[in-house]
């Protein structure tokens, strides 16, 4: 009966509990006993034999900790983690053809506001654009308030002109991340991930897997709450997606 419940407890939160028991059945049981044989053995090549068994199970534990995160990977849709000078040129290839972008957006605003203005889809695609409130007492930590207030009217500007529909709301929240959703692509530039020569490192996911739904969570919770208000289900931390 426990074993029982626990393994519908396991299977509830998609542990992979096989995996264990197998790597704990390789290291704990398989491991000793065949060290302790060929302690045992009075053969010529006993250290030999020792070594090509503790190597054997080596290569079974490094076989499924790949097939592990290999299967995370996948589980969540990355497609690659890399360093980049300009890694929004490849959010723009993506933008052109979209029909459904989702755009939240904390530093590198005036990188953000070419990248959407140079790629803009030709008509037909709906664009929900987050920016950080010039106004609020978060914006000081990422760049100049009046920088934000520029930014904020060509914004507007580029929503009021646009074929497309572009709607833009204020969020005054902790800024995080940079984002973008387009369609069915992810793209993640961490705040405080850019290195000393300007590079910047990003993540991309595609699919409609892990990544995409923990970050339309996300997205759609700030959007629906951009102020942080504890009665009405605001968060300023990433965290609770």
């Amino acid at each position: 009966m426990l074993v029982k419940k626990l393994r519908k407890w396991l299977e509830d939160r998609n542990i992979n509990y096989k995996k264990y028991l197998i790597l704990f059945y390789i290291i704990f049981i398989m491991a000793p006993v065949l060290i302790v044989l060929s302690l045992n053995d009075t053969g010529e090549n006993v250290f030999a034999r020792t070594m090509a068994s503790v190597l054997l199970l080596v290569f079974f534990v490094v076989f499924f900790i790949y097939d592990y995160r290999k299967k995370l990977a996948d589980d969540w849709g990355l497609r690659s983690v890399e360093v980049e000078e300009n890694p929004y040129k490849y959010a723009s290839k993506a933008l052109v053809g979209a029909k459904n972008v989702k755009v939240s957006a904390s530093f590198d605003l005036e990188e953000i506001y070419e990248l959407i203005s140079g790629n803009m889809p030709k008509g037909g695609c709906h664009f929900e654009i987050l920016l950080l409130n010039p106004y609020c007492d978060y914006a000081k930590l990422c760049d100049e308030t009046e920088k934000y207030a520029e930014y904020a009217d060509k914004f507007e500007a580029l929503a009021s002109q646009s074929q497309n529909e572009i709607d833009i709301k204020y969020y005054s929240l902790m800024p995080v991340n940079n984002l973008f959703i387009i369609d069915e692509n992810v793209y993640v530039y961490p705040m405080t991930h850019k290195l000393s020569d300007g590079r910047r490192i990003f993540r991309y996911y595609r699919g409609k897997k892990a990544a995409y739904k923990n970050y339309c969570g996300y997205f759609k919770r700030t959007w629906e709450n951009p102020l942080y208000e504890a009665g009405n289900g605001g968060s300023d931390n990433e965290e609770e997606k």
